[in-house]
């Protein structure tokens, strides 16, 4: 799993490739990208886990003003997600951890079940 250090490094930061880091570990790093925007790239492992992750949340919250705002995924960031979609495949362990969360709060990401519908989706 995602460490807590890992997860509070991130922050609110969007996912990039980071080209010249700040922190690592583990494989996950917080940086600048290429552009000097400050970005978390997640282990390669974890990377479509956490697009997945992503897409789920800008899909049930496009519209919810309740949480302070849209959320909507920026198009740099957006097609980078839609690649690690791909390169990074559902395995077992996320298909379990999709069903753990369904047993305790009776809603499923669509996109760990189905990953080919970020295909039919055109903009997060």
């Amino acid at each position: 799993g995602v460490t807590p250090m890992a997860n509070t490094q991130r922050s609110n930061l969007y996912y990039g490739i980071v080209t010249t880091p700040t922190w690592q570990e583990g494989g996950s790093k917080r940086g600048k990208d290429a552009s000097g925007e400050a970005v978390f790239e997640p282990r390669t492992p974890h990377r479509g886990n956490a697009a997945r992750a992503l897409f789920y949340i800008a899909v049930m919250y496009r519209n919810n003003n309740s949480t302070g705002g849209r959320i909507e995924i920026p198009d740099g960031v957006e097609t980078l997600l839609r690649k690690w979609n791909t390169d990074d495949p559902v395995d077992d362990i996320e298909r379990k951890r999709n069903q753990v969360i369904t047993n305790i709060q009776n809603n499923r990401n669509p996109f760990v079940d189905y990953p080919q519908l970020v295909d039919r989706i055109d903009n997060f």
